[in-house]
């Protein structure tokens, strides 16, 4: 299926959906929910089931290709940034949040477990995460999560989880333009 920036989807692994906002890398939409979060989700996860009708569209931003485009185009460098960009005022909350969900709440003991990294904030996320198991530390991914966002670590079985001693996240934060640096995150759960 080919989903353009506008479509009205559904959420085939989980209760809710929204509106496709953009496009990510490879096989990944960025879906924007009722709360007004854009959160990336694949291709085979979403289903379509309308256009939303408030979305303006130019002929230019509609997509074609099987999956739309893959990459944001770009004309100036990627060391060039706009002027108009905003500063992220010193006062901007940074809320980063590690959250697991039950896909089946009716089948506790065998439902699939996803973990989520929510990143409540206007600051964009480099993040890591790795867990710890019997005293050693594993590497899990590694992803950027923009601002006001959440990305699916992985999805666990109950006994997977039981098995890990702590998952460990380390991100740095930015903006693009100008913004008062952050001190890393480094959190163990």
């Amino acid at each position: 299926m080919k989903f353009k920036i506008g479509d009205k989807v559904r959420f085939m692994s989980e209760k809710g959906g929204g509106i496709v906002r953009r496009f990510g890398p490879k096989d990944t939409v960025y879906v924007e929910i009722e709360d007004g979060f854009e959160i990336p989700v694949k291709l085979n996860e979403i289903v379509y089931i309308g256009e939303d009708r408030d979305t303006r569209i130019s002929g230019k931003d509609q997509e074609s290709g099987p999956f739309a485009k893959t990459a944001p185009e770009r004309e100036e460098s990627a060391f060039q940034r706009p002027a108009t960009v905003k500063a992220a005022p010193s006062s901007t909350p940074v809320n980063v949040y590690l959250a697991f969900t039950q896909r089946n709440p009716e089948a506790p003991g065998g439902s699939v477990i996803d973990a989520f990294l929510i990143n409540d904030s206007r600051y964009d996320a480099v993040c890591v995460v790795n867990f710890e198991q019997q005293g050693v530390t594993h590497h899990h991914s590694q992803f950027l999560v923009e601002g006001e966002t959440r990305w699916h670590i992985d999805e666990f079985s109950q006994s997977e989880l039981s098995k890990m001693n702590a998952f460990h996240v380390q991100g740095l934060f930015y903006h693009a333009g100008t913004f008062i640096p952050l001190l890393p995150m480094d959190v163990k759960v």
